[in-house]
């Protein structure tokens, strides 16, 4: 079971303040195959904060910046590709 408990928010892994939990249902079988955080308003407040600030820094970026930027983005996909496989499969079902 994976259990992915803290939000990424601005560079890093922060705790909810929240400590409710949800559970994430394979559909095909409903099994509980991990558990996530519940957000509050307070976490999605930080959340849209840090999103604002990322945004003003952002639009300062060339066009090769942004290239590179997505290209490494993408090749992080490609290195984690079967991990994403097993839990979409996972997800559904």
């Amino acid at each position: 079971m994976s259990n992915d408990l803290n939000f990424y928010i601005n560079g890093e892994w922060v705790e909810s303040e929240s400590n409710e939990l949800i559970d994430v249902i394979n559909p095909a079988n409903e099994e509980v195959i991990g558990q996530v955080t519940a957000g509050t308003r307070e976490d999605i407040d930080k959340a849209v904060s840090a999103a604002l600030l990322a945004f003003s820094s952002f639009q300062q970026t060339t066009k090769e910046q942004r290239i590179e930027l997505l290209n490494n983005i993408i090749t992080e996909y490609e290195n984690r590709y079967d991990d994403f496989v097993q839990i979409i499969t996972k997800e559904m079902g």
